[in-house]
């Protein structure tokens, strides 16, 4: 169980890095995310922001974290065109 990064809020891209760093080789998957920022996560009121900003911010920092990482790969799938635009 990885407790150090649980919550509604980033945490930050050297404690992502110490995570992914660990576990190379990596593989990182992210399916219809682009729907849960735009439809689930909007709703989730986050302090003074909401769910989909920190997922954002957290996407953010997660492909920064994954391009200095030699053996980490990002695959996010490509985006329904049936969402709203």
């Amino acid at each position: 169980k990885i407790e150090n990064l649980e919550g509604m809020v980033t945490p930050g891209g050297e404690k992502l890095r110490e995570l992914l760093q660990r576990h190379q080789p990596l593989l990182l998957l992210l399916d219809e995310i682009h729907e849960y920022v735009a439809v689930k996560a909007l709703g989730v009121k986050v302090g003074d922001s909401n769910l989909a900003s920190q997922t954002i911010a957290f996407l953010q920092e997660l492909t920064g974290v994954v391009k200095t990482l030699d053996k980490t790969i990002l695959f996010v799938s490509p985006i329904k065109q049936s969402l709203p635009r």
